[in-house]
């Protein structure tokens, strides 16, 4: 059975939830520069694919992705676009509203992209106030993976298609990883007091320990670790939503 809902008579939806099924995965990315080895769609690529795995964990459903976000220092790269934080919020805030509105009482804002973070945050406290049986989560999954960049990379630095999203993309679309690129020059390092607008690299890592790892071992045992650290978050919240909340 498929459980993306976009492949589903729809019908089929109202079956799932009149059989008691609550949750929906959404997944939020962008379109932007990844370097000169990962692909344009990486966000999205990635909380897609992490999406499905949490559905799947938890027999939940998968709603199409929100492939445009919110982009600062990389949209004069070709191919990138962006949204205004405003539209964003409210526009995210309608999508959700619709399925809580659909009977879909747990929602996983799943998102691959950091700027869209404040934009999904705000549209889960509103949609949590106007709705109060709802329960929304919100998932970012690179601020979850410090454990897992230690025991796999011994705690290298992160940063945007450094090597924790370059593992990820290794794991769930190797097709679409060109390691031959990559090069020194590829990536740019941020440095306190010193900004420039926009990134003189699409790769930006907070230091150079973040350089790509193109290591398929390390990059399934780094991305299998992240999944399970979200799969642990989300079960800790629903067993807290039941026992506190009665759910």
């Amino acid at each position: 059975m498929t459980r993306k809902i976009w492949e589903m008579p729809f019908d089929k939806v109202r079956d799932y939830l009149d059989a008691g099924g609550t949750g929906v995965v959404i997944p939020f990315g962008t379109i932007e520069p990844h370097g000169p080895h990962l692909p344009m769609g990486t966000d999205f690529l990635l909380a897609e694919s992490m999406g499905e795995r949490i559905a799947e964990r938890f027999k939940w459903l998968v709603a199409p992705s929100l492939n445009y976000g919110i982009n600062n220092t990389l949209t004069v790269y070709p191919g990138a676009t962006t949204i205004d934080g405003e539209t964003y919020s409210k526009y995210v805030t309608q999508i959700v509203e619709g399925y809580v509105k659909l009977g879909f009482s747990h929602v996983i804002l799943n998102n691959g992209h950091g700027p869209n973070k404040a934009g999904l945050e705000e549209a889960a406290k509103k949609i949590t106030n106007l709705y109060p049986d709802s329960r929304i989560m919100v998932i970012s999954w690179w601020d979850m993976d410090k454990a897992a960049m230690k025991d796999v990379y011994e705690g290298k630095s992160t940063g945007h298609a450094g090597v924790d999203e370059t593992a990820a993309v290794i794991y769930f679309h190797d097709n679409l990883v060109d390691r031959e690129r990559f090069e020194e020059k590829s990536y740019w390092v941020w440095t306190d007091g010193f900004k420039t607008y926009p990134a003189p690299a699409s790769c930006v890592l907070s230091d150079s320990s973040g350089i790509p790892d193109f290591d398929e071992k390390k990059a399934k045992a780094f991305t299998e670790k992240v999944l399970e650290l979200i799969f642990e978050r989300i079960d800790s919240a629903l067993k807290g939503f039941e026992f506190n909340l009665g759910d």
